[in-house]
C-alpha cells in the first residue's frame, strides 16, 4: 500500500512538472499583446528584423528614440503638417510601429478614437498625411548602453564601448483638436 502511495505521489509530481514546463515554453514563445503582425497588403516584405517574436516593447526604453528628441519631432511635424481648421474633428490618431535595429520603420498602423476613446474615422487629408509623415521621420536611435534579458539584440562596438542594437515598437500619438495637432506624445 505504501509503495502504491510512492508509485501515485511520483507519478503526480512528474505530470505536473511535465506541465509547468509546457506552460513555460509555451509563455515564452506566444506572442505579446500588442505585436504588430506582419502584413502582406501593407508591409514590406524585405523589413530585416533580429527576432520577429521578442521585439522590445516601447515602454522598456522611454520616450522618442530619435535624433534630437521630443524637440525634434514636434518642431518636424508642426512644419511639415497642412490641414484646414475643421470644426468637430477632434479626437486621437496613434500611429505604431516597429524601428529595427538598422533605425528603419515599417508596420505602420493607424487607430482613430474621438475624446471619449471610441473608435472614429478622421478626413483621409489628416490621417493619411500623418502616416506619410511619420513614415519620413528618420534618425530612429538603435545603439543601447544595456543588453536586456529575453530579448535578443546585436552587440556593436562604438566609441570603443559595447552597445547593444534592438528592434523596438514606437508609437507617436496626436491629439487633435478641430482638425489641427494639439499636442503631439509620448
Amino acid at each position: 500500500m505504501k509503495q502504491n502511495i510512492k508509485y501515485l505521489i511520483i507519478l503526480f509530481l512528474s505530470s505536473s512538472i511535465s506541465s509547468l514546463i509546457a506552460q513555460v515554453g509555451y509563455i515564452e514563445k506566444r506572442n505579446n499583446v500588442g505585436d504588430i503582425v506582419f502584413d502582406a497588403s501593407t508591409d514590406n516584405p524585405k523589413f530585416d528584423l533580429i527576432d520577429e517574436i521578442n521585439i522590445l516593447p516601447y515602454n522598456s526604453i522611454c520616450g522618442f528614440l530619435i535624433e534630437g528628441e521630443r524637440f525634434r519631432v514636434l518642431e518636424y511635424y508642426c512644419n511639415n503638417f497642412k490641414s484646414d481648421t475643421i470644426d468637430g474633428v477632434t479626437g486621437y490618431i496613434t500611429i505604431r510601429f516597429i524601428v529595427n535595429f538598422k533605425g528603419e520603420t515599417d508596420r505602420f498602423r493607424v487607430y482613430e478614437m474621438d475624446n471619449k476613446y471610441n473608435p472614429c474615422k478622421f478626413p483621409d487629408n489628416i490621417s493619411k498625411s500623418l502616416l506619410e509623415l511619420t513614415r519620413n521621420l528618420d534618425g530612429w536611435i538603435t545603439l543601447f548602453d544595456d543588453k536586456f534579458d529575453y530579448y535578443n539584440c546585436i552587440e556593436m562596438e562604438k566609441n570603443g564601448e559595447i552597445k547593444y542594437a534592438y528592434d523596438y515598437y514606437q508609437y507617436i500619438l496626436f491629439k487633435m483638436k478641430d482638425g489641427q495637432i494639439e499636442t503631439i506624445l509620448p
